[in-house]
């Protein structure tokens, strides 16, 4: 989050897997409920409804806008950030990104669905929350991560974003963007971890849950036996 005159601008990466701002990782699962459920961590309250957050992952959809998990993903992310700095009340401009090949088409809907409350007020883990959304800015996913390092792209280079349900590609020769090159991928981790399930239940016969895998795939420390972490080695 940076303070720009009296507006707070708050990044927000709305991803299938997770939920990133410049300080936190959540996972991207929503739960609505209409009454409270018995537990509050990571809880919402908007408009009569309950929502959990990050209890697992969202589902893989190409219109981010169809529901509203994606607006109450992004309350959660600026209350997230809000909270670190001891700020419940704020003027936010938003900065959001969309898939390289859905942005064009995209762009204006997604700009609106975000605006869609001018002024909101919410509870988040039991503090009250009043924002003015004054304004939001929508990006092709990736191309912000090397924006400030196109000057030293000499030659040709490739970029790849990857993500838990997508993978965007793009091309980048001697400084410049070729646009022709710009694609999404339905292939990102998720489908990694699909195929090391898959592998595991056809060697051993056992469901393994997809934290441990998860885990194995950012070297997190933890014990596995042996025969399951080369099986897991062997499919990546």
């Amino acid at each position: 989050m940076i303070r720009f005159n009296d507006a707070h601008i708050i990044g927000i990466d709305h991803g299938y897997g997770n939920l990133k701002t410049a300080n936190t990782v959540t996972a991207s699962g929503v739960k609505v409920h209409d009454i409270e459920p018995p537990f509050k961590k990571e809880l919402l309250e908007f408009e009569g409804k309950f929502i959990c957050i990050g209890e697992n992952h969202k589902s893989f959809t190409a219109d981010k806008t169809t529901d509203m998990d994606n607006y109450y993903l992004t309350l959660y992310g600026i209350a997230k950030e809000l909270s670190l700095a001891g700020i419940t009340e704020a003027n936010v401009h938003l900065a959001v990104g969309l898939p390289l090949m859905w942005y064009s088409e995209q762009r204006d809907r997604f700009s609106e669905y975000m605006l869609q409350n001018e002024n909101v007020n919410f509870i988040y883990n039991n503090k009250q929350y009043s924002i003015h959304i004054e304004g939001v800015s929508v990006y092709p996913q990736g191309y912000c991560a090397v924006y400030d390092r196109l000057k030293d792209m000499n030659g040709v280079n490739m970029i790849a974003d990857i993500g838990n349900g997508t993978m965007n590609i793009m091309k980048v020769i001697d400084h410049k963007v070729i646009t022709d090159s710009c694609r999404t991928e339905k292939l990102g981790v998720e489908k990694c971890v699909i195929e090391i399930r898959n592998a595991l239940m056809n060697k051993f016969h056992e469901d393994i849950d997809e934290s441990i895998i998860k885990k194995f795939l950012m070297n997190t420390e933890q014990e596995l036996p042996q025969d399951y972490e080369n099986v897991m080695r062997y499919c990546t």
